[in-house]
Order: C-alpha cells, then structure tokens, then sequence
C-alpha cells in the first residue's frame, strides 16, 4: 500500500495570496452594482491606525504595506455592500438616516472576514458631503483563520474611516 503525500499545509504570511489578490482586484459581479466608494482609510479592520501608524518612523516599509493592504473600494449589491482588500473583506448594510441637502448621516454594520471566514462585526456612523466620506465606530476581531478556526482571543479597535466617493454616487 503506498503512502499519501501530507497535504499542504497554509503557512503564516502565506495565506493563498492569489484569491486575496483576486477578491481585492477582481470588479464586482455583473449582477452587483456600482462601485459605492474607496476607503483609503478603511474602517476594517482597523488595525492600521492602532498598530501601523504609530511604528511609521521605525519601520517604514512594513507600515506602507500594511497601509496598501487595507484600501478597500466598496461595492454595492443590492441592499448591502462588499469591501474588498486585502486585509479584509466585509460584508455591511450601510443606510442613509438623514440627509441634510448635499450631506448625508448614515450607519454601517457588518461582519468582517478573512478569506470568507467571519472573525468580527463593525458598527460604525458614516457621514458624506461632496465626494468625502467619513466613519466612525467600533471594530471587533477575532484571531480566527482558516487554518485555526478558533474564536477565543478578540482585539476590540476604534473604527475610523477616511474614503472617495465616486461622482456618480454622489447627491
């Protein structure tokens, strides 16, 4: 009887680079909407503010990446949203609550994943006005991978949110 090769086994760092790649860069499906906006400070997962920022003047190189990880163009589907980056992908409903002429007051709740595994929610108070978007709320994530699927350590993170709106969503 001959023996079976053990399968391959995901290493940290590692974490199948071409299907990030693919959810973050891919456009949407032809079923899903426009793009809604990016977030060139995503509010998910919210780590690079708490963690990356500070470190910026020791390790430059390690903070610009992490930066570039979490960019997160977000796409409309229907009543609820999709961001994609590479450090997260959320699934969110996002409803406007008040609008205040060309102003907008909204709120975004979600459910965070890696790779399509959920790990946290998000809730957060959105606010838009010409083209700039802003939030602000609460992140929570767990340690959970595909590879460890364990719920058992969680970081809650103020969840902060700097992001473009395209013209055609605009009021």
């Amino acid at each position: 009887m001959s023996r079976r090769p053990p399968a391959p086994v995901l290493r940290r760092g590692v974490p199948a680079l071409g299907a990030v790649l693919w959810l973050a860069l891919a456009p949407p499906p032809a079923r899903a909407g426009a793009l809604a906006r990016v977030e060139l400070l995503a509010d998910d997962p919210g780590q690079w503010l708490i963690h990356e920022l500070p470190m910026m003047a020791a390790r430059p190189g390690p903070g610009l990446l992490a930066y570039g990880a979490q960019i997160q163009p977000v796409w409309t589907l229907g009543p609820v949203e999709l961001g994609t980056s590479l450090a997260a992908q959320t699934l969110q409903w996002a409803p406007t609550l008040q609008t205040f002429g060309d102003d907008e007051l909204g709120a975004v709740l979600g459910v965070q994943t890696r790779l399509g595994l959920p790990v946290g929610p998000l809730a957060a108070l959105s606010w838009a006005h010409e083209g700039v978007w802003f939030d602000l709320g609460v992140s929570a994530r767990a340690d959970a991978s595909w590879a460890r699927p364990q719920w058992r350590t969680w970081s809650v993170v103020p969840a902060v949110g700097v992001g473009w709106v395209p013209p055609a969503r605009r009021r």
